[in-house]
């Protein structure tokens, strides 16, 4: 494609076409493809299930090519977008008792530009985008080469798996595959001191499986609004237990937001040596879309699944040892 003299914008009588907003589209996107908004663009069954899937409104924007063979290659730096006022509906076909199927409901472009019919379309009534079922797409579902043969624009939006011999499309068979194109994403550090006074108590942990005991809390944290999920990677450390006991368990981050708690899932922690001090690690991935906006506090739970020494956290005033929660809490904003 040749350079030519125009930019956008500028006043006069001077060809602007839709390349160059196509082009403003790519800029301001950062040449992302994806929807707008974590809610954009659900794919659900219909409210009595049916052959059809509805995909609810939203907001999309697509890069005109997203690699080589990939969509409308002769549109470098170009991106399309569009807005879905009501819900949509598209047709999958069923199965049959040979076996299932697995399909990929998603949008894509239609540009007669790039189609080799700009000049026979009907521009009044042509729709340049519609809903599209791709067929017996497997696992390969959420990679845009999965859909090169298409030769257009794609947003993959849903798989809908499908077992054999089913017209009937519910909930269980459709897989959100949806991705925001521009997500928003903060980091907030950890480093509490658990004892900051120098004389804190120990907390003991009792020999259950069952029971669940709180051994610190951070300060109060503010999640951010747009945020729907949060990534935890902290390391506990001041445990302490007999020399040889070798006491094992688990323990669990939560956060917590006046009467609502989100808790994490189970990290393994064991005391493999005769030092009878351990660190413990905490990871987990939890769905904060209840708590958005809200200020929370981080909490650090554990139990007993192995030893019979007392299971102790803190320290001594007479010990020089300091005992820290540190790492990190990401907040994250993701398709939901």
């Amino acid at each position: 494609m040749a350079n030519d003299r125009v930019v956008w914008a500028v006043n006069g009588e001077v060809p602007h076409d839709a390349r160059l907003a196509r082009e403003q589209v790519y800029v301001s996107s950062g040449g992302a493809t994806g929807i707008i908004g974590p809610t954009s663009l659900r794919v659900r069954p219909t409210p009595t299930p049916s052959e059809q899937v509805q995909v609810l409104p939203g907001t999309f924007v697509t890069a005109a090519t997203a690699g080589p063979g990939l969509g409308y290659t002769n549109a470098p730096g170009q991106s399309y977008s569009k807005t879905l006022y009501q819900t949509e509906s598209v047709t999958i076909r069923p199965t049959s008792s040979v076996g299932g199927r697995t399909d990929v409901v998603g949008i894509v472009i239609i540009d007669p530009e790039f189609e080799g019919n700009a000049d026979s379309v009907d521009y009044s009534t042509h729709r340049f985008w519609r809903l599209h079922v791709v067929e017996n797409a497997g696992n390969a579902a959420t990679l845009p080469e999965h859909f090169a043969d298409l030769h257009r624009p794609f947003i993959p939006l849903a798989q809908i798996r499908i077992p054999a011999s089913t017209g009937t499309i519910d909930q269980s068979m459709i897989h959100d595959i949806r991705q925001l194109a521009t997500s928003k994403t903060v980091t907030e550090p950890v480093l509490h001191e658990v004892n900051p006074s120098g004389n804190a108590q120990f907390i003991t942990v009792p020999p259950s499986t069952t029971s669940w005991t709180e051994f610190t809390r951070t300060p109060q944290m503010t999640i951010p609004p747009w945020a729907t999920e949060a990534v935890v990677q902290l390391k506990q450390t001041g445990g302490i237990a007999g020399a040889t006991d070798h006491v094992g368990g688990r323990a669990r981050a939560v956060l917590i937001a006046g009467g609502q708690r989100v808790v994490g899932q189970d990290n393994i922690f064991r005391q493999d040596s005769d030092w009878n001090r351990f660190e413990i690690p905490l990871i987990a991935r939890l769905d904060i879309r209840a708590l958005a906006g809200r200020s929370a506090l981080l909490a650090v739970e554990i139990r007993r699944t192995s030893g019979t020494d007392t299971l102790r956290v803190g320290a001594r005033p007479q010990e020089l040892w300091q005992y820290w929660l540190q790492g990190q809490v990401t907040f994250q904003e993701k398709a939901s």
